[in-house]
């Protein structure tokens, strides 16, 4: 199979999870409802994923990435350290909102469930941290923050 109809195959799955996910809730998806929404059989899910905790990453992922885009694109058109700085807590928000939703937990106390989400989102997080730290030094250039330890605030600020 060619590595473009393999990956639009792997993305199908991860959409169909997905939206599984945020119909039934995590825990009440099984995987031969995600294969059958697909379009595909469960053998094949197994070929492009070990199994539903994989794809749970592959969804938080889908939503990460997007959420980077959409901070990339939202910065590009703020110009001042402040405006950055609240545009990035804008969008993080929305995305947080949006990656929970449809990760099928908004509403949802599962301790677990939510552990399993940010250990996904943490092996991710170095792209924002780098963003957060590039606001700040670009802060500091400016003369509109006071130089610190820039490394220790965007983790600050990350957490």
């Amino acid at each position: 199979m060619r590595p473009e109809k393999k990956e639009a195959r792997r993305l199908k799955i991860v959409e169909a999870a997905s939206k599984l996910f945020l119909a039934q809730g995590f825990r009440a998806t099984s995987l031969e409802e995600i294969a059958e929404e697909a379009g595909i059989g469960k053998a094949t899910l197994y070929h492009y994923f070990e199994g539903k905790n994989a794809l749970l990453g592959s969804v938080v992922s889908m939503y990460y990435n997007s959420f980077i885009q959409s901070l990339r694109t939202a910065l590009g058109g703020a110009k001042d350290t402040k405006t950055k700085l609240l545009t990035y807590a804008r969008v993080l928000l929305r995305q947080h909102h949006r990656m929970t939703s449809s990760a099928g937990i908004h509403g949802t106390p599962n301790r677990e469930l939510a552990d399993r989400i940010m250990l996904h989102i943490r092996q991710k997080r170095q792209v924002e941290l780098d963003i957060i730290r590039d606001i700040l030094e670009a802060g500091v250039r400016a003369g509109c923050l006071r130089p610190s330890n820039i490394s220790l605030t965007a983790h600050l600020l990350l957490g």
